[in-house]
Order: structure tokens, then sequence, then C-alpha cells
């Protein structure tokens, strides 16, 4: 592993993963992706996607033989890429608790874990990196309107910052270029804020180091939840979560801080928030998509 990987393409989607003993998820997570890349020789989406699996499993947590296996199996598959967190070196963060949205030992970990998985990108080219966490299902058409939003994005803002098409720390869309930063800001903070409060404080520009960096650039969110979850059981938060965050629910404050919520009032005919409401942007090409009786795509096998 090392540097440079996910080198060129347009779209990295970047996933950390840890072990979770006998459970895998992980491997779900990979092939609601791979199903969704075109097969066609030549097609151009599918030599613009990669996939990077960053391994972040503590020492106490043994092997990821999940993520082994899946190694074997894709080791000649050059779309998906594993790198392995070297477990050695790593700094003990303790275990003290988390107290109200003070981060425990156990967040701290994990935040310092997605640093490391941040910077395994391939930040050299212009290009985009896509964060899902590995206990995740990629939504049907997701890869489309990851596309679609990009492409929307550069027309209505052609330095964005940020995009969200999912809650927690999870369907985050950053340009390469600000990688580093994000991934530095996160690194400087990570013992005053979880990260998933961290990110919203970057792009929304809510200190003056971030409001300095953001600059007056856009961060965008698509309006319906493109990442479903599969495991009950979450890896930041310990309480268990059904019925919650499925494919296609509105990402309005019920997933979302207020800052970076889709709002219906203001955007109700778009796909996308915030919208340019004079310059024909009133359309949503994606309303199929909607599902307000909160059915659960991800099926349990």
């Amino acid at each position: 592993g090392g540097e440079a990987q996910g080198g060129g393409a347009w779209l990295t989607i970047v996933i950390p993963s840890v072990s979770r003993g006998e459970t895998d998820y992980v491997s779900v997570t990979i092939n609601s992706i791979l199903k969704q890349i075109p097969t066609a020789p030549g097609d151009p989406r599918r030599s613009s996607v990669r996939i990077l699996v960053v391994d972040n499993t503590p020492q106490e947590r043994g092997e990821h033989t999940a993520l082994d296996q899946l190694r074997q199996q894709h080791s000649s598959n050059p779309l998906i890429e594993f790198h392995v967190q070297p477990k050695a070196g790593r700094t003990d963060e303790g275990n003290d608790p988390d107290h109200a949205n003070k981060p425990g030992a156990r967040v701290r970990r994990q935040t310092k874990d997605l640093v490391y998985t941040l910077r395994q990108a391939d930040s050299s080219s212009p290009s985009h990196i896509f964060v899902m966490e590995d206990d995740f299902y990629l939504c049907p058409h997701a890869l489309d309107a990851l596309f679609y939003i990009i492409d929307k994005a550069y027309k209505m803002d052609d330095d964005w910052l940020a995009m969200k098409v999912s809650y927690g720390f999870n369907g985050i869309l950053l340009r390469s270029k600000d990688v580093e930063p994000f991934a530095s800001y996160l690194l400087q903070h990570y013992r005053r804020r979880p990260p998933d409060h961290l990110q919203t404080e970057w792009w929304a520009g809510e200190t003056a180091q971030s409001k300095k960096y953001k600059s007056g650039r856009s961060y965008f969110v698509f309006r319906y939840n493109l990442l479903e979850h599969i495991g009950v059981q979450s890896s930041l938060r310990a309480e268990k979560m059904v019925g919650f965050g499925v494919c296609g629910q509105e990402m309005n404050t019920e997933l979302m801080f207020p800052v970076d919520a889709f709002d219906a009032k203001k955007c109700g005919k778009s796909d996308m928030c915030p919208c340019n409401r004079d310059d024909g942007d009133q359309e949503n090409l994606w309303s199929f998509m909607a599902n307000p009786d909160r059915k659960s795509h991800y099926v349990h096998s």
C-alpha cells in the first residue's frame, strides 16, 4: 500500500473498515458498489471509478477475516484496492467514555482512523473521493446519481467545497484538493468534537478557521439518502438503529443538522440544495427515489 491508491480515477470510493469478528458487512458493501459499475469494456464510467478499502482493525481485534477473503477474491480486479493501517505505533487513546458530544477514547480512535483512511486516497490529480462506512449498502442508482450531482455542482459553483448524500460520517463527497485540509482539520480538533460534528463545522464554516478555508465555496446536499445501513450495530454509536436512514429518505433535519440538511421549503422542486431558483434548476430528476414509507431496500440475507 502507501500513497497514490486509486490513482487517476475520477471518483474513488474510500471505505474505512474494521473487523467485527464473525459478522461480515464489508462484503455486502463492496458488492453493492461493484454491481453498479458498468461491465462493458471501454465504458467511461467503468474506467473512472475505483474502490479503496482501508483496514483499520486494531491489534486487540485480531484479524479482519472478511476483508482478507475479499482481498483474495479480488486480487486481480483493477477496480478495487486494499490497504492495511499498521497495527503497531498507534497512539493509545485510553478507555474514557463519551461525555455528551465530547468524544471518548473509542470515538477519538475512530476519528484518527478516518484521518489515516482519507490520507491513503490519491489526491495528486483533479478527482473526487466519496467516503462511505463499511456497513452501508449503496442504494440502487446511487452511482449514477453521484455522477449527476458532481456534474450539477460544477455547473452551480465551479469551486464547490463538499457534498453529502447520506447521514453521519458517511456519504461525503470531496474534491481531491480538499482531502488533506479536511483530514488535517479532523486531526487538529479530534479531541473536541466527534467526526460527524467536525465535518459539518468544516464545510459550514462555523469556526474562524473553517470559515477562512471555506471562503464562500458551496456545500451541496442531495435530496435523497443514497446509503442504507446494513448493520444494526453502528461502529460510531452504541444504540441500535432500525427503520432509520433508508434508501431514498429525504435528507432533512431528521437525518442531518439544520445547517447541512435538504430544505424542501427552499428547494422543494429540486433534487439538490441549495438550488438556483432563477436558472431553470427547478427540476427533480430523481423523484422516483423518494421513499416516504421508509421501506428498507437492503434485505438481510
